[in-house]
Protein backbone atom coordinates (compact mmCIF):
# COMPACT_ATOMS: atom_id res chain seq x y z
CA UNK A 1 0.00 0.00 0.00
CA UNK A 2 1.51 3.46 -1.09
CA UNK A 3 0.42 4.89 2.07
CA UNK A 4 2.49 2.40 3.98
CA UNK A 5 5.50 2.80 1.97
CA UNK A 6 5.42 6.58 2.69
CA UNK A 7 5.01 5.82 5.98
CA UNK A 8 8.30 3.51 6.17
CA UNK A 9 10.51 5.88 3.98
CA UNK A 10 9.91 8.70 6.19
CA UNK A 11 10.87 6.70 9.10
CA UNK A 12 14.09 5.92 6.64
CA UNK A 13 15.12 9.55 6.41
CA UNK A 14 14.25 10.27 9.94
CA UNK A 15 16.63 8.39 11.45
CA UNK A 16 19.40 9.56 9.06
CA UNK A 17 22.02 11.63 10.42
CA UNK A 18 22.01 14.85 9.95
CA UNK A 19 18.76 15.40 8.14
CA UNK A 20 17.91 19.11 7.78
CA UNK A 21 14.38 20.11 7.06
CA UNK A 22 13.69 22.56 4.33
CA UNK A 23 12.65 26.37 4.69
CA UNK A 24 9.35 25.59 3.84
CA UNK A 25 8.55 23.10 6.22
CA UNK A 26 6.99 24.48 9.25
CA UNK A 27 8.36 23.41 12.97
CA UNK A 28 5.39 22.25 15.32
CA UNK A 29 5.98 22.83 19.15
CA UNK A 30 5.16 20.13 21.33
CA UNK A 31 2.47 21.02 23.97
CA UNK A 32 4.27 22.17 27.41
CA UNK A 33 4.03 19.04 30.14
CA UNK A 34 0.55 18.66 31.74
CA UNK A 35 1.98 19.44 35.07
CA UNK A 36 2.87 23.30 33.67
CA UNK A 37 -0.97 23.45 32.39
CA UNK A 38 -4.47 23.87 33.12
CA UNK A 39 -6.51 21.26 31.47
CA UNK A 40 -10.21 21.49 31.05
CA UNK A 41 -12.53 18.87 30.94
CA UNK A 42 -12.72 17.15 26.73
CA UNK A 43 -15.94 18.09 25.07
CA UNK A 44 -18.26 15.51 23.38
CA UNK A 45 -18.62 15.11 19.30
CA UNK A 46 -22.48 15.44 19.62
CA UNK A 47 -22.64 18.67 21.47
CA UNK A 48 -19.52 20.11 20.05
CA UNK A 49 -19.46 19.62 16.30
CA UNK A 50 -19.69 23.52 15.30
CA UNK A 51 -16.56 24.04 17.40
CA UNK A 52 -14.73 21.27 16.36
CA UNK A 53 -15.73 22.44 12.97
CA UNK A 54 -14.83 26.23 13.66
CA UNK A 55 -11.13 24.87 15.07
CA UNK A 56 -10.75 22.24 12.19
CA UNK A 57 -11.35 25.59 9.87
CA UNK A 58 -9.04 27.67 11.43
CA UNK A 59 -5.94 25.83 11.10
CA UNK A 60 -3.49 25.43 8.81
CA UNK A 61 -1.84 22.38 9.82
CA UNK A 62 -2.64 18.21 10.62
CA UNK A 63 -0.58 16.08 11.32
CA UNK A 64 -1.62 12.96 10.38
CA UNK A 65 -0.26 9.38 11.85
CA UNK A 66 -1.49 5.47 10.39
CA UNK A 67 -2.64 3.05 13.62
CA UNK A 68 -4.87 0.00 12.82
CA UNK A 69 -3.68 -3.85 12.70
CA UNK A 70 0.43 -4.09 12.10
CA UNK A 71 0.86 0.04 10.82
CA UNK A 72 1.93 2.17 13.05
CA UNK A 73 3.43 5.93 12.02
CA UNK A 74 7.00 6.82 13.72
CA UNK A 75 6.27 10.18 13.16
CA UNK A 76 3.62 11.61 11.58
CA UNK A 77 2.87 13.41 8.80
CA UNK A 78 2.48 17.25 7.96
CA UNK A 79 -0.36 18.40 5.86
CA UNK A 80 -0.42 21.81 5.03
CA UNK A 81 -3.69 23.19 4.06
CA UNK A 82 -3.97 24.39 0.80
CA UNK A 83 -7.87 24.91 0.49
CA UNK A 84 -10.45 26.29 2.94
CA UNK A 85 -13.45 25.17 4.67
CA UNK A 86 -16.05 24.47 3.09
CA UNK A 87 -18.10 23.95 6.12
CA UNK A 88 -21.44 25.58 6.57
CA UNK A 89 -20.99 27.77 9.29
CA UNK A 90 -18.21 29.92 7.40
CA UNK A 91 -20.21 30.04 4.40
CA UNK A 92 -21.25 31.83 1.86
CA UNK A 93 -17.75 33.66 1.75
CA UNK A 94 -15.10 30.93 2.22
CA UNK A 95 -12.58 31.88 4.86
CA UNK A 96 -9.25 33.26 3.26
CA UNK A 97 -6.04 31.04 3.47
CA UNK A 98 -3.50 32.32 5.92
CA UNK A 99 0.23 32.38 5.41
CA UNK A 100 2.41 29.85 6.78
CA UNK A 101 4.39 30.48 10.04
CA UNK A 102 7.56 29.19 10.57
CA UNK A 103 6.43 27.67 13.71
CA UNK A 104 2.75 26.65 15.07
CA UNK A 105 1.96 25.72 18.64
CA UNK A 106 -0.30 23.18 20.04
CA UNK A 107 -3.55 24.98 19.70
CA UNK A 108 -2.45 25.95 16.07
CA UNK A 109 -2.72 22.20 14.29
CA UNK A 110 -5.28 19.15 14.89
CA UNK A 111 -3.95 16.05 14.83
CA UNK A 112 -5.48 12.82 12.64
CA UNK A 113 -5.22 8.95 13.45
CA UNK A 114 -5.97 7.01 10.40
CA UNK A 115 -7.91 3.85 10.86
CA UNK A 116 -8.15 1.01 8.04
CA UNK A 117 -9.06 2.09 4.82
CA UNK A 118 -13.06 1.62 4.38
CA UNK A 119 -12.35 1.78 0.24
CA UNK A 120 -10.65 2.55 -2.37
CA UNK A 121 -11.65 4.70 -5.74
CA UNK A 122 -10.95 6.56 -8.57
CA UNK A 123 -9.71 9.43 -6.06
CA UNK A 124 -7.65 7.24 -4.05
CA UNK A 125 -8.12 5.87 -0.56
CA UNK A 126 -11.04 6.75 2.42
CA UNK A 127 -9.87 5.98 5.71
CA UNK A 128 -11.57 6.95 9.08
CA UNK A 129 -10.29 9.21 11.23
CA UNK A 130 -9.86 10.49 14.91
CA UNK A 131 -8.99 14.04 15.39
CA UNK A 132 -8.12 15.78 18.19
CA UNK A 133 -7.24 19.62 18.79
CA UNK A 134 -6.23 21.54 21.90
CA UNK A 135 -7.77 24.69 22.35
CA UNK A 136 -6.64 27.73 24.53
CA UNK A 137 -9.45 29.05 26.42
CA UNK A 138 -9.50 32.75 27.76
CA UNK A 139 -8.86 31.26 31.15
CA UNK A 140 -5.85 29.88 30.85
CA UNK A 141 -6.86 26.36 30.32
CA UNK A 142 -6.37 24.15 27.80
CA UNK A 143 -9.40 22.06 26.57
CA UNK A 144 -9.17 19.16 23.84
CA UNK A 145 -11.58 18.73 21.71
CA UNK A 146 -11.85 15.01 20.21
CA UNK A 147 -14.12 13.30 17.34
CA UNK A 148 -13.80 10.50 15.17
CA UNK A 149 -17.17 11.24 13.16
CA UNK A 150 -14.58 12.42 10.14
CA UNK A 151 -13.00 10.62 6.96
CA UNK A 152 -9.51 12.03 5.26
CA UNK A 153 -9.64 10.47 1.80
CA UNK A 154 -5.87 10.53 0.25
CA UNK A 155 -4.81 10.80 -3.32
CA UNK A 156 -1.67 9.60 -4.81
CA UNK A 157 -1.36 9.51 -7.87
CA UNK A 158 -1.52 12.75 -10.35
CA UNK A 159 -4.68 11.85 -12.08
CA UNK A 160 -6.09 11.17 -8.71
CA UNK A 161 -4.64 14.46 -7.44
CA UNK A 162 -6.28 15.82 -10.31
CA UNK A 163 -10.04 14.67 -9.51
CA UNK A 164 -9.89 15.15 -6.02
CA UNK A 165 -8.45 18.81 -6.73
CA UNK A 166 -11.28 19.36 -8.79
CA UNK A 167 -14.02 17.29 -6.52
CA UNK A 168 -12.79 19.79 -3.57
CA UNK A 169 -13.73 22.75 -6.24
CA UNK A 170 -17.11 21.16 -6.47
CA UNK A 171 -17.20 21.38 -3.19
CA UNK A 172 -16.17 25.03 -2.70
CA UNK A 173 -19.08 25.99 -5.02
CA UNK A 174 -21.54 24.26 -3.92
CA UNK A 175 -21.16 25.73 -0.07
CA UNK A 176 -20.83 29.57 -1.84
CA UNK A 177 -24.26 28.80 -2.97
CA UNK A 178 -25.14 27.04 0.45
CA UNK A 179 -26.70 23.75 -0.91
CA UNK A 180 -27.90 21.72 2.00
CA UNK A 181 -27.57 18.20 1.94
CA UNK A 182 -24.31 17.76 0.77
CA UNK A 183 -21.80 16.24 3.40
CA UNK A 184 -19.50 18.94 4.83
CA UNK A 185 -15.79 19.82 3.85
CA UNK A 186 -13.54 20.75 6.05
CA UNK A 187 -10.85 21.35 3.26
CA UNK A 188 -8.27 20.41 1.18
CA UNK A 189 -4.24 19.33 2.51
CA UNK A 190 -1.08 18.45 1.09
CA UNK A 191 1.62 16.45 2.48
CA UNK A 192 4.71 18.56 2.74
CA UNK A 193 7.15 15.41 2.31
CA UNK A 194 5.94 13.14 -0.62
CA UNK A 195 2.87 15.55 -1.71
CA UNK A 196 0.50 13.38 -1.22
CA UNK A 197 -3.41 15.54 -1.55
CA UNK A 198 -5.71 14.70 1.42
CA UNK A 199 -9.49 15.93 1.53
CA UNK A 200 -10.67 15.66 5.06
CA UNK A 201 -14.74 15.48 5.54
CA UNK A 202 -17.35 14.95 8.10
CA UNK A 203 -18.16 10.80 8.05
CA UNK A 204 -21.72 11.59 6.65
CA UNK A 205 -23.23 7.87 7.65
CA UNK A 206 -24.52 4.44 5.80
CA UNK A 207 -25.12 4.36 2.30
CA UNK A 208 -27.96 3.00 1.09
CA UNK A 209 -26.50 -0.31 -0.26
CA UNK A 210 -24.68 -0.46 2.72
CA UNK A 211 -27.57 -0.45 4.78
CA UNK A 212 -29.39 -2.64 2.28
CA UNK A 213 -27.00 -5.27 3.04
CA UNK A 214 -27.69 -5.84 6.48
CA UNK A 215 -31.61 -5.47 5.86
CA UNK A 216 -31.04 -8.35 3.23
CA UNK A 217 -28.05 -10.07 4.02
CA UNK A 218 -27.49 -10.16 -0.04
CA UNK A 219 -23.45 -9.61 -0.67
CA UNK A 220 -24.48 -6.74 -3.16
CA UNK A 221 -27.93 -6.03 -3.67
CA UNK A 222 -28.57 -4.78 -6.72
CA UNK A 223 -31.99 -2.30 -5.58
CA UNK A 224 -32.34 -0.60 -2.57
CA UNK A 225 -35.35 0.17 -0.19
CA UNK A 226 -36.26 4.17 1.07
CA UNK A 227 -38.64 5.24 3.17
CA UNK A 228 -40.82 8.38 1.56
CA UNK A 229 -39.39 10.77 4.42
CA UNK A 230 -35.68 9.90 2.39
CA UNK A 231 -37.08 10.14 -0.98
CA UNK A 232 -38.70 13.91 -0.75
CA UNK A 233 -35.56 14.94 0.97
CA UNK A 234 -33.30 13.18 -1.84
CA UNK A 235 -35.08 14.66 -4.22
CA UNK A 236 -35.20 18.06 -2.77
CA UNK A 237 -30.87 18.10 -2.28
CA UNK A 238 -30.58 17.03 -5.84
CA UNK A 239 -33.01 19.85 -7.04
CA UNK A 240 -30.30 22.47 -4.63
CA UNK A 241 -27.56 20.98 -6.67
CA UNK A 242 -29.14 21.51 -9.78
CA UNK A 243 -30.24 24.97 -8.91
CA UNK A 244 -26.34 25.71 -8.58
CA UNK A 245 -25.82 24.49 -11.49
CA UNK A 246 -23.99 21.65 -11.02
CA UNK A 247 -24.69 17.69 -12.63
CA UNK A 248 -23.38 15.21 -9.91
CA UNK A 249 -22.84 12.33 -12.82
CA UNK A 250 -22.84 9.95 -10.67
CA UNK A 251 -26.10 9.29 -8.80
CA UNK A 252 -26.25 5.60 -7.64
CA UNK A 253 -26.92 4.11 -4.18
CA UNK A 254 -23.63 3.80 -3.00
CA UNK A 255 -23.44 7.81 -3.44
CA UNK A 256 -26.27 8.50 -1.51
CA UNK A 257 -25.79 8.66 2.74
CA UNK A 258 -28.11 7.78 5.86
CA UNK A 259 -27.27 9.05 9.20
CA UNK A 260 -28.54 6.24 11.26
CA UNK A 261 -28.83 8.28 14.60
CA UNK A 262 -30.39 11.46 13.15
CA UNK A 263 -31.63 10.04 9.80
CA UNK A 264 -30.37 12.94 8.00
CA UNK A 265 -29.39 12.27 4.06
CA UNK A 266 -26.34 13.75 2.39
CA UNK A 267 -24.78 13.43 -0.94
CA UNK A 268 -21.19 12.23 -1.42
CA UNK A 269 -18.60 11.75 -4.04
CA UNK A 270 -18.41 14.55 -6.35
CA UNK A 271 -15.36 14.45 -8.49
CA UNK A 272 -17.32 12.97 -11.34
CA UNK A 273 -19.40 16.07 -11.55
CA UNK A 274 -19.81 18.94 -13.75
CA UNK A 275 -20.40 23.11 -12.99
CA UNK A 276 -22.63 23.41 -15.89
CA UNK A 277 -25.22 25.92 -17.37
CA UNK A 278 -28.72 26.43 -16.29
CA UNK A 279 -30.16 24.77 -19.68
CA UNK A 280 -27.66 21.63 -18.94
CA UNK A 281 -30.56 19.18 -20.52
CA UNK A 282 -29.13 16.23 -18.18
CA UNK A 283 -30.36 17.68 -15.40
CA UNK A 284 -33.88 15.56 -15.92
CA UNK A 285 -31.73 12.54 -16.54
CA UNK A 286 -30.31 12.68 -13.58
CA UNK A 287 -33.50 12.99 -11.25
CA UNK A 288 -34.41 10.37 -13.93
CA UNK A 289 -31.49 8.34 -12.66
CA UNK A 290 -32.86 9.19 -8.46
CA UNK A 291 -36.64 7.90 -9.48
CA UNK A 292 -34.97 5.11 -10.62
CA UNK A 293 -33.01 4.61 -7.80
CA UNK A 294 -36.75 4.77 -5.43
CA UNK A 295 -38.36 2.97 -7.66
CA UNK A 296 -36.22 -0.08 -7.74
CA UNK A 297 -35.38 -0.06 -11.34
CA UNK A 298 -31.83 1.49 -11.13
CA UNK A 299 -29.41 0.61 -13.64
CA UNK A 300 -25.93 2.72 -14.53
CA UNK A 301 -26.18 5.36 -17.02
CA UNK A 302 -24.39 6.76 -20.07
CA UNK A 303 -24.36 10.54 -19.37
CA UNK A 304 -22.02 11.13 -22.31
CA UNK A 305 -25.18 10.18 -24.86
CA UNK A 306 -27.01 13.31 -23.45
CA UNK A 307 -24.18 15.67 -23.69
Amino acid sequence: MAIVRDVLERHHLSTKAGTKRTAEEADIEESPPAAKRRKATMPTDETNHSEITKEIGLRMIALVNLKYGPFCSPIPASFIRIGPSCAPIFQPELLPMQKLKRKYLAHEYFTLVLDEPRGEGSTGIVHPATLEAQVKLPSGEVSTFKSSNLVLKVAFSNDQQKRLRHEFGVYSHLAQKQVKGVVAVHGLFSDSDSGVVGLLMDNGGQNLRQREMERTGEKVPPQVSLSEAERAAFTTIFESIHEAHVLHRDVRADNLLVNTTTGEVLVIDFDRADIAGPSFRTYDIEMQCLQNIFDKKYEPMNYDHYR
